[in-house]
């Protein structure tokens, strides 16, 4: 074999290698739980923030489960405080947001009302969203 073909052959082992390199590297930061090892002296911890005066963040004993279940079913968030989202405290609410939500949620159902039918959607254009699961 000749010295071309033999320097060939190793830059296609040495490709083929750093291709495979990169595909595991990119598998790996793919991964819903994998996270970057922290580093020591890390001062990016979230404060304790508590939800359970939040509107929807009831986490009574009745709800336990469906939240156990819920963080179950949660790829990549398996610790109660994410680095990536912090919860601020809530504001008092105001009777401008009340009035902002009911004017929301008119619109919202005078929008989706003729949308009962869902052969109306289909005429419309729009497509279903994964066909094949029941």
């Amino acid at each position: 074999m000749s010295a071309r073909g033999t320097a060939r052959q190793i830059a296609a082992k040495a490709g083929m290698l750093l291709g495979a390199l990169f595909v595991f590297t990119l598998l790996l930061a793919a991964l819903p739980a994998h996270r970057a090892p922290e580093q020591e002296g890390s001062a990016a911890q979230s404060p304790e923030v508590d939800h359970r005066g939040m509107a929807g963040m009831d986490v009574g004993d009745e709800h336990a489960s469906e939240k156990a279940a819920v963080g179950d079913m949660t790829p990549g968030h398996h610790d109660a405080h994410s680095a990536h989202m912090t919860m601020t405290a809530m504001r008092t609410q105001t009777p401008e947001d009340v009035q902002r939500a009911k004017e929301v949620v008119a619109q919202l159902r005078a929008g989706i009302e003729k949308y009962r039918d869902y052969h109306v959607a289909l005429n419309d254009g729009f497509k279903i969203f994964l066909p094949n699961v029941p």
